[in-house]
């Protein structure tokens, strides 16, 4: 359970920090639709 806990963890940090990326990775392909237009 300990082992569980610990890789719960980490994997919520990593998961935010990819969703983080995300966002900025789906802001700029946006902006270029955008400019396209």
């Amino acid at each position: 359970m300990k082992l569980y806990k610990i890789t719960k963890n980490t994997g919520s940090h990593f998961y935010l920090e990819i969703c983080v990326r995300l966002d900025h990775f789906i802001d700029i392909r946006e902006g270029l639709w955008r400019s396209e237009d």
